[in-house]
């Protein structure tokens, strides 16, 4: 039978466990939106120079890295999954808009994808006391 002592150590090591895997998962979060954000940036210029190859690229790339967002917080906020699965549905008919040569509605779902982006980092972005930006669930 495990002592009191040991079933405590047992119980620390998986709280541990728990954060460390609750840290790697918001560093690779992290990791996803700084590549969202320059994919965004990309894209916001392939299209206005007309590089429909280049965009649809982006547009893909950026509902895989949505569709990750969605399932990361799939288990913590509701409304923060869904804004990342409006992202991916966003993106997508980007996508489709810039492949059938229409630009100038691309961009106008562009910018409108774009500002769900913001609606979420409204609710769920904060700061640090040292300035560094937060997830809030």
């Amino acid at each position: 039978m495990l002592s009191m002592a040991r079933k405590f150590m047992w119980f620390f090591c998986l709280l541990l466990a728990g954060g460390m895997v609750q840290a790697q998962d918001e560093e690779q979060f992290q990791a996803w939106m700084q590549e969202a954000s320059q994919t965004n940036g990309s894209l916001k210029l392939n299209i206005e120079g007309n590089y429909g190859d280049d965009a649809v690229a982006d547009t893909v790339k950026l509902q895989e890295l949505f569709g990750k967002m969605a399932a990361f917080f799939e288990r913590k906020s509701s409304d923060a999954s869904e804004y990342a699965r409006s992202a991916v549905d966003g993106f997508k008919r980007v996508g489709e808009l810039v492949s059938a040569g229409d630009t100038e509605q691309a961009m106008a779902i562009y910018y409108e994808t774009r500002a769900n982006c913001s609606n979420c980092h409204d609710a769920h972005r904060g700061r640090t006391s040292v300035g560094a930006y937060k997830i809030i669930y």
